[in-house]
């Protein structure tokens, strides 16, 4: 898609997806609504919502909704 790995961020669900991101040089965030599993790394930052990513990402609710299609 001609984007470099570093100006990308991943959201995942599984360890072996976050340590895949974390290998390409991605940003990780690790979304874990229920229990937080042990095994993810301290680097990686962890949702609980996905509502938290917009925030994170310096988004705010105009530019959260356009991105989501929402008028």
């Amino acid at each position: 898609m001609g984007v470099a790995a570093g100006d990308c961020v991943v959201v995942e669900d599984s360890l072996p997806g976050i340590r895949a991101g974390l290998a390409a040089g991605m940003t990780v965030f690790a979304f874990q609504p229920q229990d937080l599993d042990p095994r993810i790394p301290a680097e990686v930052t962890v949702l609980k919502s996905l509502l938290e990513l917009h925030g994170l990402l310096g988004l705010d609710a105009s530019e959260a909704a356009a991105a989501e299609g929402i008028r």
